[in-house]
């Protein structure tokens, strides 16, 4: 898809690729005064796609060891300060556990939830688990939320908290968030490119979306296939993205014009981290399945974030990033212990939980005793 993407964007043909016999073309742009014409002749174009389909996909396993990752900080490793323990102490906790997971993620991935009640941090929270489960010097992460005001409120409250430079975060905005995503399923409207005869060399992302960042100039093996595209250059470069998350759901949701190739690329180079999924209708929980499924397909850790999701919901994801998990692990030579995922719940009380689990089952009862102990800590909190 994305060699297609690149190549349908070049300007000047390959006559070496060529048959002056062969008259059928691949695609049609139009000129400066407006006329359409034929751009590239069709085995020109195929042959152009699978040599450069073949060249990235040797690129691609060094992609995500080439990007930038959140630098070293104390912001991420230092403990909470004694004046603030009381309510925010949970997060060394937390984090502690997180520094302890982290070979066995690389071994079987993770589903974690964070379950702490509003007002204690669990931002700044989440933000320090996915450090402390990279190897130092290899965390990036997105943030995927659902409002707008949220997003712009997550973005400020990470860089101020964890005093991330303007290299290091991307904030994309999307216009309408999931209600725009939904809305485009169900009514296609033909953007100019496909007007013009060409939909894959149309963007790869939504032009009415907005990326804030001051990031330099991505300069790796894959700048060929990008550099045309600086949106995508962009967003799959930050070591910290937050977005709404209808960037991310066109992974396994495109259906056009390659705008799945962007978020496909960036679950690949990061980890993720969902907040508030419970928010969102059920008519909404296939797509967001499919998304965490992908997540753990192309290798990713996926942290929930949420203090409310019920067992049911919680199951289904986690069933949903096995799924997905067990494909990852396969292709990369494991045996025997596809099904295993590494977890973790995680909230105020200073005691979080990790463990090894296998099948739905037991997950739903690791999940249960932790809610459990959480409801009893709450109830004594009130009395």
């Amino acid at each position: 898809m994305l060699a297609d993407h690149y190549y349908s964007s070049q300007e000047k043909p390959s006559p070496e690729w060529q048959d002056r016999n062969y008259k059928a073309y691949a695609n049609t742009d139009t000129d400066s005064q407006g006329k359409k014409y034929k751009k590239q002749k069709l085995d020109e174009h195929n042959i152009a796609v699978g040599i450069n389909a073949c060249e990235i996909a040797k690129t691609l396993p060094d992609l995500k060891n080439e990007l930038p990752t959140i630098k070293s900080s104390k912001a991420f490793t230092a403990p909470v300060p004694e004046k603030y323990k009381n309510d925010f102490g949970w997060q060394d906790k937390a984090f502690d556990l997180a520094c302890k997971l982290k070979e066995d993620t690389k071994k079987y991935g993770f589903f974690g939830i964070s379950k702490a009640s509003t007002g204690k941090g669990k931002t700044r929270a989440n933000a320090r688990i996915m450090y402390g489960l990279s190897d130092k010097g290899k965390s990036r992460f997105s943030v995927a939320l659902g409002l707008r005001t949220l997003t712009l409120q997550t973005a400020r409250a990470l860089k101020k908290d964890l005093r991330l430079a303007e290299d290091e975060l991307a904030l994309l905005i999307g216009s309408q968030a999931v209600k725009d995503l939904h809305q485009q399923s169900l009514e296609p409207i033909k953007s100019k490119y496909q007007e013009q005869g060409s939909e894959s060399a149309e963007e790869l992302l939504k032009d009415e979306i907005t990326i804030i960042d001051s990031l330099p100039k991505y300069t790796g093996k894959g700048e060929k296939w990008f550099k045309h595209d600086e949106k995508i250059l962009k967003l799959i470069q930050a070591p910290v993205l937050v977005s709404t998350i209808d960037y991310l759901m066109p992974a396994n949701e495109g259906i056009r014009g390659g705008r799945q190739i962007a978020p496909m690329l960036r679950l690949l180079t990061s980890d993720l981290v969902l907040d508030e999924p419970d928010d969102f209708g059920l008519e909404d929980f296939p797509a967001l399945c499919r998304l965490v499924n992908w997540a753990g397909m192309l290798g990713s850790r996926v942290l929930l974030s949420t203090a409310t999701i019920s067992p049911a919901l919680a199951c289904t994801l986690f069933k949903a990033y096995q799924e997905g998990r067990k494909h990852y692990t396969q292709v990369n030579g494991e045996t025997g212990e596809v099904a295993h995922v590494c977890c973790a719940w995680f909230d105020e009380f200073k005691k979080p939980r990790s463990k090894i689990i296998t099948n739905a089952d037991d997950f739903d009862s690791a999940h249960e005793e932790f809610v459990d102990k959480r409801i009893k800590k709450l109830k004594e909190e009130k009395v």
